[in-house]
């Protein structure tokens, strides 16, 4: 006999997480590539998550970092390659603001800047939206200075509005209930739900305008897990299987996928809907 799939499954693990110090993150980056491209911005902030419907922020991280001399380079050459140049990239993420709570700094300075801030907790969770991408970026650039960041367990919001967000809403709007039909409509893409963080941010009514600042993004995706825990306790006991079991399938065959790529133990462990992975 199969088991029913509800949003309850996160929150009764969630439950068990809730004493710990929650760190939520965001970086910006000037490209895909961490052995190519460096870090801009590491926003952070230290969170009290013991009541999640009203999370309290203790603390908070948020630094820019200088442009290095291979990217003030590469930003001579006219830009021929695919995507978007780093002036875009720059722009977009707004580096060059005026410094006010943060100074740019040198990008090795960033990265021990955040892992010190980080190892100040005891064993702490952190949150991030895609996460596998923030965790080997700074993992990666990390080492590059030879510094190596410590093993934490992370949470993927990301994961959870796929394994749990999408299903719930495709449930409700299935059967013709109009929130649901209005959440559809707003986190329409070509072909899915979307579930980036900035539209996210929209379908729960926190605020987006600042999307692709670090320290922005970290209080939006705060926002957005508290507006999602919140819908997931009100609809705890409603039987999302039909769509769930779609979703979990397609990331099986990914990360099947991946593992045939990447041979090797990940050092991380990752937190899917809070359900921890080896």
């Amino acid at each position: 006999m199969s088991v029913k799939a509800t949003t309850n499954l996160f929150i009764k693990t969630l439950e068990e997480e809730k004493q710990r110090v929650w760190i939520f993150f965001d970086t910006e980056t000037l490209g895909f590539n961490s052995h190519k491209h460096q870090l801009t911005e590491i926003g952070a902030i230290v969170v009290d998550m013991r009541n999640p419907r009203h999370p309290i922020v203790i603390d908070s991280y948020r630094e820019k970092s200088r442009l290095l001399s291979m990217t003030r380079l590469r930003m001579c050459y006219p830009f021929e390659g695919k995507g978007m140049s780093y002036a875009d990239i720059m722009s977009m993420t707004r580096y060059g603001e005026s410094p006010g709570t943060f100074q740019y700094i040198n990008e090795d300075e960033l990265i021990s800047g955040f892992l010190e801030f980080t190892s100040k907790y005891d064993d702490p969770l952190l949150i991030a939206h895609n996460a596998s991408f923030d965790m080997k970026y700074v993992s990666v650039r990390a080492a590059k200075y030879g510094m190596r960041m410590d093993r934490y367990d992370v949470l993927d919001t990301y994961n959870v509005a796929k394994l749990y967000l999408k299903p719930l809403i495709k449930t409700g709007a299935e059967a013709g209930e109009q929130y649901y039909i209005n959440l559809s409509g707003t986190l329409a893409g070509k072909r899915d739900l979307s579930i980036r963080l900035g539209h996210l941010a929209k379908a729960f009514g926190v605020e987006n305008d600042q999307w692709h600042s670090a320290i922005a993004d970290v209080y939006m995706l705060m926002g957005v897990l508290t507006g999602m825990i919140t819908l997931f306790e009100n609809e705890s006991d409603r039987d999302i299987t039909k769509f769930f079991s779609g979703e979990a399938r397609k990331k099986h065959r990914r990360r099947r996928r991946k593992s045939r790529k990447e041979k090797g133990a990940r050092r991380h462990k990752r937190i899917a809907a809070l359900q921890i992975e080896a």
